[in-house]
Protein backbone atom coordinates (compact mmCIF):
# COMPACT_ATOMS: atom_id res chain seq x y z
CA UNK A 1 0.00 0.00 0.00
CA UNK A 2 1.62 3.02 -0.99
CA UNK A 3 1.29 6.76 0.28
CA UNK A 4 1.27 10.08 -1.37
CA UNK A 5 2.51 13.42 0.08
CA UNK A 6 3.57 16.57 -1.42
CA UNK A 7 3.06 18.01 -4.65
CA UNK A 8 1.85 15.24 -5.67
CA UNK A 9 -1.34 14.16 -3.44
CA UNK A 10 -4.54 13.91 -4.99
CA UNK A 11 -7.43 12.10 -4.67
CA UNK A 12 -8.99 9.70 -7.68
CA UNK A 13 -8.37 7.92 -10.85
CA UNK A 14 -5.01 8.44 -12.94
CA UNK A 15 -3.00 6.70 -15.33
CA UNK A 16 -4.51 3.22 -14.12
CA UNK A 17 -4.44 3.87 -10.43
CA UNK A 18 -6.35 4.59 -8.13
CA UNK A 19 -5.50 7.25 -4.85
CA UNK A 20 -8.23 7.71 -1.98
CA UNK A 21 -8.54 8.94 1.45
CA UNK A 22 -8.90 6.51 4.97
CA UNK A 23 -9.68 7.63 8.03
CA UNK A 24 -6.92 7.72 10.48
CA UNK A 25 -4.57 8.30 7.23
CA UNK A 26 -3.61 12.16 6.87
CA UNK A 27 -1.89 10.59 3.67
CA UNK A 28 -3.48 10.00 0.39
CA UNK A 29 -3.61 5.82 -0.26
CA UNK A 30 -2.52 5.08 -3.76
CA UNK A 31 -3.11 1.15 -5.39
CA UNK A 32 -3.87 0.10 -8.99
CA UNK A 33 -7.26 -1.32 -9.36
CA UNK A 34 -8.29 -4.75 -8.71
CA UNK A 35 -10.89 -7.58 -8.26
CA UNK A 36 -13.22 -8.38 -11.21
CA UNK A 37 -14.57 -6.59 -13.59
CA UNK A 38 -18.08 -5.61 -13.61
CA UNK A 39 -18.98 -8.44 -17.08
CA UNK A 40 -16.77 -10.70 -14.83
CA UNK A 41 -19.14 -10.48 -11.89
CA UNK A 42 -22.50 -10.76 -14.08
CA UNK A 43 -21.29 -13.53 -15.99
CA UNK A 44 -18.51 -15.73 -14.37
CA UNK A 45 -19.40 -19.09 -12.50
CA UNK A 46 -16.60 -18.10 -9.79
CA UNK A 47 -18.73 -15.07 -9.44
CA UNK A 48 -21.75 -16.55 -8.18
CA UNK A 49 -22.04 -15.81 -4.41
CA UNK A 50 -21.46 -12.28 -5.66
CA UNK A 51 -23.79 -11.82 -7.84
CA UNK A 52 -26.44 -13.78 -5.45
CA UNK A 53 -25.49 -11.00 -2.64
CA UNK A 54 -25.71 -8.26 -5.61
CA UNK A 55 -29.21 -9.14 -6.14
CA UNK A 56 -30.32 -9.73 -2.90
CA UNK A 57 -28.96 -6.10 -1.96
CA UNK A 58 -30.79 -4.78 -4.81
CA UNK A 59 -33.75 -6.14 -3.92
CA UNK A 60 -33.28 -4.73 -0.31
CA UNK A 61 -33.02 -1.08 -1.28
CA UNK A 62 -35.67 -1.35 -4.18
CA UNK A 63 -38.17 -2.33 -1.04
CA UNK A 64 -37.09 0.07 0.87
CA UNK A 65 -37.83 2.84 -1.71
CA UNK A 66 -41.03 1.46 -1.91
CA UNK A 67 -41.20 1.65 2.14
CA UNK A 68 -40.25 5.35 1.73
CA UNK A 69 -42.55 6.51 -1.23
CA UNK A 70 -45.55 5.34 1.26
CA UNK A 71 -44.80 8.48 3.16
CA UNK A 72 -43.21 10.57 0.68
CA UNK A 73 -46.06 13.53 1.23
CA UNK A 74 -44.52 13.83 4.54
CA UNK A 75 -40.87 14.34 3.74
CA UNK A 76 -40.94 17.87 4.63
CA UNK A 77 -41.27 17.49 8.43
CA UNK A 78 -38.31 14.63 7.85
CA UNK A 79 -34.82 15.80 9.33
CA UNK A 80 -32.40 13.06 8.53
CA UNK A 81 -31.80 10.33 5.95
CA UNK A 82 -34.64 7.15 6.42
CA UNK A 83 -33.15 5.26 3.69
CA UNK A 84 -30.43 3.33 6.08
CA UNK A 85 -32.64 2.83 9.34
CA UNK A 86 -35.14 1.14 6.56
CA UNK A 87 -32.79 -0.51 4.53
CA UNK A 88 -32.37 -2.61 7.84
CA UNK A 89 -35.56 -3.61 8.27
CA UNK A 90 -35.32 -4.95 4.99
CA UNK A 91 -32.39 -7.36 6.32
CA UNK A 92 -34.52 -8.60 8.82
CA UNK A 93 -37.75 -9.14 6.35
CA UNK A 94 -36.06 -10.65 3.64
CA UNK A 95 -34.53 -13.82 5.14
CA UNK A 96 -38.59 -14.89 6.43
CA UNK A 97 -38.87 -15.90 2.72
CA UNK A 98 -37.82 -19.69 3.49
CA UNK A 99 -38.77 -21.21 0.29
CA UNK A 100 -36.52 -19.49 -2.29
CA UNK A 101 -32.85 -20.01 -2.63
CA UNK A 102 -30.14 -17.85 -1.55
CA UNK A 103 -30.01 -15.15 -3.91
CA UNK A 104 -33.38 -14.77 -5.39
CA UNK A 105 -35.33 -14.85 -1.91
CA UNK A 106 -38.59 -12.34 -2.04
CA UNK A 107 -39.16 -9.09 0.25
CA UNK A 108 -42.44 -10.58 1.56
CA UNK A 109 -43.11 -6.81 3.71
CA UNK A 110 -46.57 -8.16 4.02
CA UNK A 111 -45.16 -10.93 6.09
CA UNK A 112 -43.62 -8.67 8.69
CA UNK A 113 -45.60 -5.25 8.69
CA UNK A 114 -44.94 -5.04 12.47
CA UNK A 115 -41.24 -4.12 12.10
CA UNK A 116 -42.64 -0.60 10.23
CA UNK A 117 -45.28 0.45 12.38
CA UNK A 118 -43.72 3.05 14.52
CA UNK A 119 -41.07 3.87 12.17
CA UNK A 120 -40.35 7.98 12.94
CA UNK A 121 -40.11 10.09 10.20
CA UNK A 122 -37.86 12.58 12.05
CA UNK A 123 -35.27 12.37 14.75
CA UNK A 124 -34.96 15.50 16.72
CA UNK A 125 -38.95 15.57 17.55
CA UNK A 126 -40.53 11.92 17.38
CA UNK A 127 -44.41 11.92 16.86
CA UNK A 128 -44.94 10.26 20.29
CA UNK A 129 -43.05 13.02 22.15
CA UNK A 130 -45.22 15.91 20.04
CA UNK A 131 -48.35 14.35 20.50
CA UNK A 132 -49.16 12.22 23.26
CA UNK A 133 -52.13 10.38 22.80
CA UNK A 134 -52.46 8.20 20.06
CA UNK A 135 -54.99 8.61 16.93
CA UNK A 136 -57.58 6.27 16.83
CA UNK A 137 -57.81 4.25 13.46
CA UNK A 138 -59.79 1.91 11.23
CA UNK A 139 -57.85 0.51 7.99
CA UNK A 140 -59.72 -1.47 5.69
CA UNK A 141 -57.36 -3.06 2.89
CA UNK A 142 -60.58 -4.23 1.00
CA UNK A 143 -62.09 -1.31 0.45
CA UNK A 144 -58.46 0.80 0.16
CA UNK A 145 -59.45 3.23 2.51
CA UNK A 146 -59.13 4.50 6.36
CA UNK A 147 -60.40 7.27 8.68
CA UNK A 148 -58.08 8.67 11.50
CA UNK A 149 -59.87 10.45 14.25
CA UNK A 150 -56.77 12.80 16.49
CA UNK A 151 -57.99 13.91 19.71
CA UNK A 152 -58.23 17.38 20.88
CA UNK A 153 -54.84 18.81 21.10
CA UNK A 154 -54.07 20.97 23.74
CA UNK A 155 -50.78 22.83 23.95
CA UNK A 156 -48.44 21.79 27.40
CA UNK A 157 -51.00 19.42 27.82
CA UNK A 158 -50.66 16.64 24.97
CA UNK A 159 -49.61 18.62 22.14
CA UNK A 160 -45.73 19.53 22.61
CA UNK A 161 -44.61 21.46 19.53
CA UNK A 162 -41.20 22.57 18.49
CA UNK A 163 -39.97 25.98 18.62
CA UNK A 164 -42.00 29.12 19.00
CA UNK A 165 -44.06 28.78 15.58
CA UNK A 166 -47.55 29.96 15.06
CA UNK A 167 -48.89 27.30 13.04
CA UNK A 168 -49.71 23.64 12.44
CA UNK A 169 -51.63 20.80 10.57
CA UNK A 170 -52.73 17.73 10.98
CA UNK A 171 -51.73 15.26 8.12
CA UNK A 172 -52.20 11.46 7.45
CA UNK A 173 -51.23 9.42 4.41
CA UNK A 174 -52.59 6.30 2.77
CA UNK A 175 -50.44 4.01 0.61
CA UNK A 176 -50.05 1.02 -1.21
CA UNK A 177 -46.77 -0.78 -0.15
CA UNK A 178 -45.84 -3.98 -2.77
CA UNK A 179 -44.06 -7.17 -1.69
CA UNK A 180 -41.10 -7.90 -4.07
CA UNK A 181 -40.09 -10.55 -6.31
CA UNK A 182 -36.54 -11.92 -8.14
CA UNK A 183 -37.15 -11.16 -11.44
CA UNK A 184 -34.08 -12.49 -13.55
CA UNK A 185 -31.62 -9.81 -12.65
CA UNK A 186 -34.20 -7.43 -10.58
CA UNK A 187 -36.65 -7.20 -8.15
CA UNK A 188 -39.67 -6.04 -8.94
CA UNK A 189 -43.81 -6.03 -7.50
CA UNK A 190 -45.70 -8.82 -9.18
CA UNK A 191 -46.96 -6.51 -11.69
CA UNK A 192 -46.70 -2.98 -12.79
CA UNK A 193 -48.90 -0.37 -10.53
CA UNK A 194 -49.56 3.59 -10.53
CA UNK A 195 -50.90 3.72 -7.53
CA UNK A 196 -50.03 7.44 -5.78
CA UNK A 197 -50.20 7.81 -1.76
CA UNK A 198 -53.29 9.75 -1.10
CA UNK A 199 -52.44 12.90 1.49
CA UNK A 200 -55.08 14.50 3.27
CA UNK A 201 -54.24 17.40 6.07
CA UNK A 202 -56.32 19.58 8.15
CA UNK A 203 -56.75 23.61 7.86
CA UNK A 204 -53.92 25.18 9.41
CA UNK A 205 -54.91 25.81 13.01
CA UNK A 206 -52.89 28.14 15.64
CA UNK A 207 -50.20 26.33 17.95
CA UNK A 208 -51.59 28.69 21.39
CA UNK A 209 -54.85 27.47 20.76
CA UNK A 210 -54.49 23.85 19.86
CA UNK A 211 -57.54 21.74 18.17
CA UNK A 212 -60.84 20.17 18.51
CA UNK A 213 -60.76 16.84 18.14
CA UNK A 214 -60.44 16.21 14.14
CA UNK A 215 -60.98 13.30 11.85
CA UNK A 216 -59.38 12.70 8.39
CA UNK A 217 -60.76 10.19 5.92
CA UNK A 218 -58.54 8.82 3.18
CA UNK A 219 -59.48 6.49 -0.07
CA UNK A 220 -56.89 5.14 -2.45
CA UNK A 221 -58.62 4.96 -6.26
CA UNK A 222 -58.17 1.41 -7.03
CA UNK A 223 -56.20 -1.68 -5.95
CA UNK A 224 -53.50 -3.20 -7.95
CA UNK A 225 -54.11 -6.06 -10.11
CA UNK A 226 -51.88 -8.38 -7.59
CA UNK A 227 -52.75 -9.40 -4.15
CA UNK A 228 -49.20 -9.25 -2.72
CA UNK A 229 -49.35 -6.16 -1.15
CA UNK A 230 -49.90 -3.88 1.90
CA UNK A 231 -51.40 -0.34 3.02
CA UNK A 232 -49.26 1.92 5.03
CA UNK A 233 -50.96 4.78 6.85
CA UNK A 234 -48.69 7.49 8.35
CA UNK A 235 -49.80 10.20 10.07
CA UNK A 236 -47.80 13.76 10.98
CA UNK A 237 -47.90 17.12 12.20
CA UNK A 238 -46.49 20.20 9.58
CA UNK A 239 -45.62 23.10 11.59
CA UNK A 240 -46.13 26.68 9.27
CA UNK A 241 -45.87 30.59 8.97
CA UNK A 242 -47.03 33.07 7.74
CA UNK A 243 -45.22 33.83 4.25
CA UNK A 244 -44.42 36.75 2.19
CA UNK A 245 -48.07 37.46 0.57
CA UNK A 246 -49.85 36.38 3.43
CA UNK A 247 -50.29 32.75 2.61
CA UNK A 248 -48.99 29.89 5.70
CA UNK A 249 -46.17 27.99 4.17
CA UNK A 250 -44.89 24.85 5.96
CA UNK A 251 -42.19 24.82 7.44
CA UNK A 252 -39.75 22.12 6.49
CA UNK A 253 -37.46 19.77 8.61
CA UNK A 254 -39.98 20.93 11.52
CA UNK A 255 -43.10 19.11 12.96
CA UNK A 256 -42.81 15.13 13.04
CA UNK A 257 -44.40 12.29 11.33
CA UNK A 258 -44.54 8.17 11.76
CA UNK A 259 -45.90 5.15 10.36
CA UNK A 260 -48.88 4.59 12.41
CA UNK A 261 -49.98 1.71 11.17
CA UNK A 262 -50.42 -1.30 8.51
CA UNK A 263 -53.02 -3.73 7.10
Amino acid sequence: MAKLNGPLDFVGSLGGISAYKMKGVKKSIIRKPGGPSREDIRTKPSCDIVRRINYEFGGRSRAGKFVRGCFKPLMSVSDFNPGPSICSIMNHIQPLDTSSEYGKRSVLISNALYLLEGFNINQRNPFDTMVRHQPQVVIDKNSLSASVLFPALVPRVNFFPPGSHSYFRIAAVLAVLPDLFFKGEDYGPKDEFSIFPEKVVSEWLVVKTGSEAIQLDLQLPAAPSFNSYSLVLSVGIEMGAAGIAGAIETIKHTGCGKILVTA
